[in-house]
């Protein structure tokens, strides 16, 4: 039979080096703990203002409503007319709505004009929507020439009922205008 204290002797020992390869196992796997720090820089440039400002109204002139439904639509670029379906031209003068706008020389410009329909009302509870805007620029952009100037001219569409009431119809619409 063997002695008890010769039996835990050598245990202990094993438990002991057990417990030395595990601190030393641990000490190789812990982080360093170095600090490092990096740095970077703030800048802005100060540029001229953009400005945008209206310098005439869209027109689609004088029309008379027909027994269907019909359009007016007013082209960005040749400023011209047409009609289609019951709406026919009665004269007036018929125009794009044209905005001044001012910036730094030889920059270009992107112009939202209205994604949605716009309701032109005549005072009288009588109603028509203005709809497929577009600038003379179509989805480009816009170049502000060497003296930091340029126009821009947007056009539209303008639906009638068929027997639209009579009337002056107008409404408010905006653009903008961002450098790119």
């Amino acid at each position: 039979m063997l002695h008890p204290m010769r039996r835990k002797g050598p245990i202990l020992r094993r438990k002991g080096r057990s417990a030395l390869a595990l601190m030393v196992v641990a000490s190789l796997t812990v982080p360093a703990h170095a600090q490092t720090t990096a740095s970077a820089t703030g800048r802005t440039t100060i540029i001229h203002p953009l400005s945008v400002s209206a310098q005439r109204d869209l027109d689609f002139g004088r029309l008379v409503a027909g027994t269907t439904a019909g359009t007016a639509t007013i082209n960005p670029i040749t400023e011209m007319r047409t009609v289609d379906g019951g709406a026919s031209g009665a004269g007036g003068t018929p125009v794009s709505a044209s905005f001044a706008a001012r910036g730094i020389a030889g920059q270009m410009l992107h112009i939202v004009v209205p994604s949605t329909p716009v309701i032109a009302s005549n005072g009288s509870g009588a109603t028509m929507t203005i709809s497929n805007f577009a600038h003379d620029g179509g989805s480009g952009p816009i170049l502000l020439n060497a003296d930091g100037d340029a126009t821009i001219h947007v056009g539209a569409t303008i639906s009638l009922s068929p027997g639209q009431a009579e009337g002056a119809y107008t409404a408010h619409f905006s653009i903008i205008a961002i450098y790119l």
